[in-house]
């Protein structure tokens, strides 16, 4: 059901609509939105950077109008530590002209546009640095569209929009209005919510790996969000450990459309399952299938013919501990699924 068209035939069997009598196309799809942009924000799943080139004598700089919450700012590949600007005030009254390294960064700030988040640098920055400001945000997702493809959560989660989708259907005045109904629909949704939010946070990291600059103290560094590294999300340690998944291949490079491949690695001592994770770039991968222990990929490999469009995709694999933490990620590999 990880598609708009399988979400929405779901929705008119369930509230049997298929004719569009009750609600509009149109309607259905702002249902459908106003689910993955709540979700999104809740769970804060879809996470991106985005690289500004610096200006010297230029201390505010505009994100992309995609974000809605920055999580962590680096300078010339250096963390710098987020400060409220009355703070900022108080240790110095000339920050926002003096010029140096920055080593805070603050929200806000005018610039062109009113919606957009302004970061804004302390010191100002005294050279200009290409890509020198490392922003990274909390992404609004890309909206469902009529034919879209994959959505932008993992398989196993998109029920939440197909139930929220149902909770605004009945909660809608007309011939379909049932509170009671509504209520029960939004309920189902708030449990896939509450999971999936559960699940981004076991792939926070459990240890800083930061920049090493002796300005930004350990109680600092407590105020910063965690870090997000490039390439697909969750390459993590855990506490206790778990092995990398290796000698990970696959049947072929290239593939025809709708033709199955396998993804064969080596068994990990102790992992309680297998999460094979997919995306169209290196460094946005989303979780698409969880294989339980008893699964001998060394003997039986990995199938996937769920690749629905023409492109490259990238795959790795993680093993799992009882309580969903990642253990460290496989190398990636590349599929190029061709007409």
């Amino acid at each position: 059901m990880n598609t708009w068209t399988n979400i929405l035939a779901a929705f008119n069997d369930i509230v049997r609509d298929r004719s569009d009598r009750f609600f509009s196309a149109a309607q259905k799809l702002r249902f459908a939105n106003r689910a993955l942009r709540e979700i999104c924000e809740h769970c804060e799943y879809t996470e991106e950077y985005e690289d500004i080139n610096t200006v010297a004598g230029t201390a505010t700089y505009e994100v992309t109008a995609d974000a809605y919450r920055v999580l962590r700012v680096e300078y010339d590949g250096q963390a710098i530590t987020p400060i409220l600007t009355d703070d900022l005030m108080a240790l110095d009254a000339k920050y926002a002209t003096r010029t140096g390294t920055p080593k805070f960064y603050y929200l806000g700030g005018m610039t062109g546009s009113q919606d957009a988040i302004t970061v804004g640098l302390s010191d100002v920055p005294s050279v200009s640095v290409e890509n020198g400001l490392r922003v990274w945000y909390s992404a609004y997702p890309t909206e469902i569209v009529a034919g879209t493809g994959e959505i932008e959560i993992p398989d196993w989660s998109v029920s939440a929009v197909l139930f929220y989708m149902l909770h605004l259907a009945y909660l809608t005045s007309g011939v379909r209005k049932n509170l009671k109904t509504s209520e029960f629909f939004r309920m189902l949704y708030e449990e896939v919510l509450d999971a999936l939010a559960r699940r981004r946070n076991s792939r926070l990291p459990k240890k800083w790996k930061g920049g090493e600059d002796p300005r930004i103290t350990v109680a600092s560094l407590s105020q910063l969000p965690d870090h997000i590294q490039e390439g697909p999300d969750a390459p993590y340690e855990l506490g206790e450990g778990l092995a990398r998944a290796t000698s990970i291949t696959l049947t072929s490079a290239e593939v025809a459309l709708g033709t199955e491949f396998y993804l064969f690695w080596d068994e990990v001592p102790d992992a309680a399952y297998y999460t094979v994770w997919r995306g169209t770039t290196s460094s946005h991968l989303l979780e698409i299938e969880r294989l339980n222990p008893a699964f001998q990929s060394e003997i039986d490999g990995y199938t996937d013919d769920t690749a629905t469009t023409v492109g490259t995709y990238f795959y790795a694999v993680y093993a799992t501990d009882e309580n969903g933490y990642l253990g460290e990620q496989s190398r990636l590999f590349a599929l190029t699924v061709t007409a």
